[in-house]
């Protein structure tokens, strides 16, 4: 039933890559259910499997390392009892039974089932806080003058890993709160002006360039701060993608490696974060806070969609976004284009 689904699904979602990552992360919950409970007919599995599937997950200790290849279910999990191993988290696993319905909602719509047995499987079994949480995902003032503080955005001699991606994405992270695959795979034809002379990115789909979701289709104003440093005479010099340099990873994106790239830079700062790329989103709304710009402001320049209804009303201009963008702390970095 999955290779059916697999193949209907990419004949729907034909050229997006981005969904062939997500139809592979399926198939590898397909597999574990069935080491797990056997490759049984679909018509056969039930909740009684689903919940055995969710039981069996909760015991499993986190990771791929070469101590788990090649070993059977039964042998993970006394890993993990025996060596007080860290196990998969109830996210984990209720993300895992997500995937898998996927294949069970296809079935019933073909009417090879009657019903989903994964609907109504509860997972969420973690403690409840006892107190506030006023750690935050994003970077502190302090870290990004550490990051940005460094030979990298100093030193015209730097050696450059992805060439000049290495000092103009982490900009562009901070000055817009994108996301790191959305500034990686810009293109010179992204860079454009308004009837009103603002300059702006344009985040879109198409030509091998992917979104999360439909609200992250957007323009966003460039801060006159990067203006300052270059970037337009920086797009100007370039053709096609602007920073060509960073390969692509097996599923096109460009946001793989430099990930990878940042996230070693970070830890060497010796600041300790979970999503190093991500944690510029965090940093980004926090500081609009921080600044009296409303949510709906930044949500427009971020790509968040609207969680009201009237919210979902009318747009945001760029020049209001602009002006907001340009109230951001300048950070201390020297022009090296």
């Amino acid at each position: 039933v999955y290779k059916e689904f697999r193949e209907s699904d990419i004949l729907i979602n034909r050229g997006n890559k981005s969904r062939l990552k997500t139809l592979d992360e399926t198939r590898a919950k397909v597999d574990r259910f069935v080491a797990i409970c056997g490759d049984m007919d679909i018509k056969s599995v039930t909740k009684k499997d689903i919940a055995k599937y969710r039981d069996t997950l909760l015991q499993l200790p986190k990771g791929k390392g070469l101590s788990l290849r090649g070993k059977s279910i039964e042998d993970q999990i006394e890993l993990a009892k025996t060596n007080g191993l860290d196990v998969l988290s109830p996210t984990t696993v209720k993300n895992a039974i997500k995937q898998l319905s996927l294949v069970f909602s296809y079935a019933q719509g073909l009417d090879l089932i009657p019903f989903n047995p994964t609907f109504g499987m509860k997972t969420n079994n973690a403690q409840k806080q006892i107190e506030a949480d006023d750690t935050d995902k994003g970077y502190s003032s302090k870290d990004i003058h550490s990051l940005f503080n460094d030979g990298l955005f100093s030193e015209k001699s730097s050696f450059l890993t992805y060439g000049l991606a290495c000092y103009w994405i982490p900009l562009l992270c901070r000055y817009t709160g994108a996301r790191l695959n959305e500034m990686a795979q810009l293109t010179h034809s992204d860079i454009e002006c308004s009837e009103d002379g603002i300059y702006c990115i344009h985040v879109r789909r198409g030509d091998g360039q992917t979104v999360k979701t439909d609200s992250s289709l957007r323009r966003i104003p460039i801060s006159e701060h990067l203006i300052e440093l270059g970037f337009l005479e920086f797009v100007n010099s370039s053709q096609g993608a602007l920073f060509p340099d960073i390969p692509r990873g097996t599923y096109g994106k460009a946001s793989s490696a430099f990930s990878r790239w940042w996230s070693k830079r970070v830890k060497s700062k010796g600041i300790k974060i979970a999503q190093p790329a991500h944690a510029f989103r965090h940093a980004f709304k926090t500081e609009m806070r921080a600044l009296g710009i409303t949510d709906s402001i930044s949500d427009a320049i971020t790509g968040h969609a609207s969680k009201t209804e009237g919210g979902r009303y009318g747009s945001v201009p760029l020049a209001t976004k602009k002006v907001a963008i340009d109230k951001l702390g300048r950070l201390d970095v020297v022009k090296i284009y």
